[in-house]
């Protein structure tokens, strides 16, 4: 069965994931310690918040659910395609160009992010349209999320193409996740899943008609047309929006920054308080139209190699 995500976090997420149970440990843990004390942790005391986050790793790999399957099962496709135009090539040098506005935010890597990205979509769409024709199962994944969703209505535009009727699938990350200790967790994205989940979420897979997938094809075929600057999804509606769409979140947690403010921090407030389904690359690159329009001047430049972001700005007459 072919797996389909739409993010490169999401697919290296299902690679780890796939095996389990039984999976040996060995992912990354992080552990965030909140405390009023001045004096820092001993190392015993480290020790032992680290063997609890070992222990509670080793919990979740023996509670998870077999998700068979092998890395070549998973296709990841991320085109990013909730941004930029669509109605020509989705790997020509229009979307090519797309991407690199996109991750200009990161002026050393754009570049080869891109041609990696493409080169890697290219291969992927290959090794999709070929399997799906033979009739493979296709299991597709997505969350709330703008990318996702565009990537979804395409495929199933390219799956209308197949001459042969393959059974698809559709698995839905729900906008809340309740954990064996009923702790309840919002996942922002399928990005954040940890590898010992998929298992789990699997077992929320329905099954697509042929009639849906239609639909949605159909509903692609209309975006292209359109071919907005940006999508968006609106009360569970993917829409066409202009770039401007997120603005006034921006602008809301621009309120509450001082005088003069970390761009980083500004960022990291508008992902953090709100599910848009947008990355920092994307909120750098309004906030840079901020500067041109006169809301706001940089105060310091990031050093060599750093993103765009990493500098200090300054709220100029006329901002909020």
């Amino acid at each position: 069965m072919l797996q389909v995500v739409f993010s490169e976090s999401a697919g290296g997420s299902m690679k780890a994931g796939i095996g389990a149970p039984g999976h040996v440990i060995g992912s990354a843990t992080s552990v965030a310690i909140f405390s009023d004390e001045k004096d820092s942790l001993s190392p015993k005391q480290l020790k032992r918040l680290r063997r609890q986050a070992e222990d509670r790793e080793k919990r979740n790999w023996e509670q998870a659910l077999s998700f068979p399957g092998s890395h070549e099962d998973v296709i990841c496709l991320p085109l990013a395609l909730s941004f930029g135009p669509i109605h020509l090539d989705l790997t020509g040098p229009e979307r090519a160009a797309a991407l690199k506005r996109l991750f200009s935010a990161f002026p050393s890597e754009a570049e080869e992010v891109v041609s990696h990205l493409t080169c890697q979509v290219l291969r992927s769409l290959d090794m999709l349209l070929k399997r799906a024709s033979q009739g493979e199962a296709v299991r597709i994944w997505i969350a709330d999320d703008p990318n996702d969703w565009c990537g979804f209505c395409h495929l199933a535009f390219l799956l209308s193409g197949c001459s042969n009727q393959m059974p698809v699938s559709l698995v839905h990350l729900p906008p809340f996740w309740a954990r064996e200790d009923q702790a309840v967790v919002p996942y922002a994205g399928l990005g954040e899943v940890p590898p010992y989940l998929w298992g789990r979420l699997a077992q929320q897979e329905k099954p697509l008609t042929p009639a849906f997938l239609k639909a949605l094809a159909g509903h692609w075929l209309q975006l292209q047309e359109e071919n907005a600057p940006l999508r968006a999804l609106v009360n569970g509606s993917l829409v066409s929006v202009p770039e401007s769409f997120y603005d006034s979140f921006i602008l809301s947690q621009l309120r509450c920054m001082e005088p003069i403010f970390r761009e980083a921090e500004l960022v990291g407030k508008v992902l953090g308080q709100y599910r848009l389904g947008i990355g920092d690359g994307f909120v750098a690159l309004r906030v840079e139209q901020m500067i041109r329009d006169g809301l706001l001047e940089p105060v310091t430049q990031p050093q060599q190699g750093d993103p765009l972001y990493h500098r200090l700005l300054k709220k100029l007459p006329g901002c909020v």
